[in-house]
């Protein structure tokens, strides 16, 4: 079982009161009485940790508040309300106003690990969309009033070096699942729930908009005669997006663009939507874009010539004058995307050479734990150990490409150890390692991001190990690491020991 917070798991949860259970305690019964003080403790502990994540980082509070409702351990629905919208209000001071994904395909960059902590679902529009979606089943009213106080961050055309994308995917799925929810039957006989969704599209000016809007498009539930008016704003939507190569070849390359295009057209005319206008934007929008400037490292340019894209083949059965390479021309090539990959500087190298000697043979057979209980894997270890505490920031490229790389290295040795003692050891001096990193990051989603992996490693072990490890973070002044300990510490009905 398992409990959601804003970007993953965190523990076992307590069953919904409305699932069977065969041998369920009757309400009168010692077993009961002890499970509702429990959840009483659990009530009052976690309403202490939100007055404690007032002096947190903002993406702190906000992913504490999303893990309280989502724990469901407050019932009460006006609480719930009111921490919803406490959410949404810190998403005005985090750091990062839009989530952002990597272009590139490979995990072990700058870019990559950026993406992970971008999966947290921490900037601006992340929090404030998440807040309105978990606000729709408690009070939908309230949830429209919030939407109409979301201003969407402004984003400046890429170059095509940039390496990550704006996203604002969970910005439209919301939107359209707002006008799917929060609309009165009158409201709906008027439209007014289709005048919505094209107010959002009107607005809409960049490839990255377009783009999210016509995901959650395709997977609404409209009628006919919605989906019509609908699609006048959609196609303008495409044909007033600005130029941007990057964020192009990311939607075409990455994102599903065209398939997703293809198969919503097809759809529509299954159902017998007229959508003569849309496909034509979406024609030359293709086109616009694929003649224009083009990043060369687009995967339909090979040695700085046009290749048909594959992903063209599907649309262009749709389209009453496919597109044909002619049209295709780039006026010119920009450049290929720059990122910084890691374990290239000489100590990370040595670094992770070291530790595959610690998790593979000389003939790359897979060492058994048999195998890691040795003398020689022992001196191996000791080795690896040592270079990795005369290990510092200044021999990279940037101090947060370090803290990266770091944190995998322990993430490392906790898997390879062979026993819970060595095991344990190298826990402690991750979790000394975070502490002493967030007098640097302060709460930020860069130092969250290992930070839950971190939890997700306790959750393994048994309460004296949990508690032995995070010891230092429970009596620490710092409000961050107290959350989060006491989070990890929680036990909010049965969770195993």
């Amino acid at each position: 079982m398992s409990v959601l917070s804003a970007s993953g798991v965190w523990w076992a949860q307590t069953p919904p009161a409305n699932r069977p259970q065969s041998n369920k305690p009757s309400s009168s019964s010692p077993a009961n009485t002890a499970f509702s003080q429990a959840n009483d403790e659990t009530r009052l502990q976690l309403e202490s940790l939100i007055a404690l994540a007032h002096s947190a980082s903002p993406e702190v509070e906000a992913d504490l508040l999303f893990t309280t409702v989502s724990l469901n351990l407050i019932p009460d629905k006006r609480r719930q309300i009111e921490l919803l919208d406490e959410a949404f209000q810190t998403a005005s001071r985090v750091k990062e106003p839009i989530r952002k994904k990597s272009w590139g395909l490979l995990v072990d960059t700058r870019s990559g690990y950026k993406q992970r902590a971008f999966d947290l679902q921490l900037d601006r529009l992340s929090i404030q969309s998440q807040a309105i979606l978990k606000t729709i089943p408690l009070d939908s009213p309230r949830a429209r009033i919030m939407l109409q106080s979301v201003a969407l961050p402004k984003t400046e055309s890429l170059d095509c070096k940039d390496s990550l994308v704006p996203d604002f995917s969970a910005y439209y799925q919301m939107v359209m699942l707002v006008a799917e929810h929060c609309f009165t039957p009158d409201e709906i006989k008027a439209q007014s729930h289709v005048q919505l969704i094209t107010d959002q599209l009107d607005g809409i000016k960049s490839v990255s908009q377009a783009t999210a809007a016509l995901k959650a498009l395709a997977g609404a539930t409209l009628s006919d005669e919605e989906f019509s008016r609908i699609l006048v704003s959609l196609a303008n939507a495409f044909a007033r997006a600005s130029a941007d190569p990057r964020a192009f070849a990311f939607a075409l390359q990455r994102d599903g663009l065209v398939t997703v295009a293809a198969n919503f057209i097809a759809t529509l005319k299954k159902r017998g939507i007229p959508t003569d206008e849309f496909t034509a934007k979406i024609h030359d929008f293709l086109i616009r874009n694929m003649s224009g400037e083009v990043c060369a490292d687009a995967n339909w340019i090979k040695q700085q010539r046009v290749v048909m894209p594959r992903e063209l083949e599907a649309i262009n059965l749709q389209f009453k004058s496919p597109i044909t390479t002619d049209e295709l021309s780039p006026a010119r090539f920009g450049e290929e995307s720059v990122d910084a990959k890691y374990w290239m500087t000489p100590k990370a190298k040595s670094l992770l050479q070291m530790a595959k000697a610690l998790r593979f043979a000389e003939d790359e057979r897979p060492l058994s734990p048999e195998d890691r209980t040795t003398e020689e894997w022992h001196r191996k270890l000791l080795a690896f150990l040592d270079q990795l505490e005369g290990w510092d920031a200044t021999s990279e490229l940037s101090e947060d490409d370090y803290f990266q790389q770091r944190c995998n290295m322990y993430w490392v040795l906790v898997d390879l150890c062979p026993d819970d003692l060595q095991r344990d050891a190298v826990l402690r001096a991750y979790g000394k390692y975070l502490k002493e990193m967030n007098d640097t990051y302060k709460g930020r989603i860069e130092w969250i991001s290992p930070v839950k992996d971190y939890l997700m490693i306790l959750r393994t072990k048994n309460k004296k190990i949990v508690k032995s490890s995070l010891d230092p973070w429970l009596s620490s002044s710092d409000s961050t690491l107290r959350i989060y300990a006491e989070l990890a510490t929680l036990n909010p009905g049965s969770k195993p020991s």
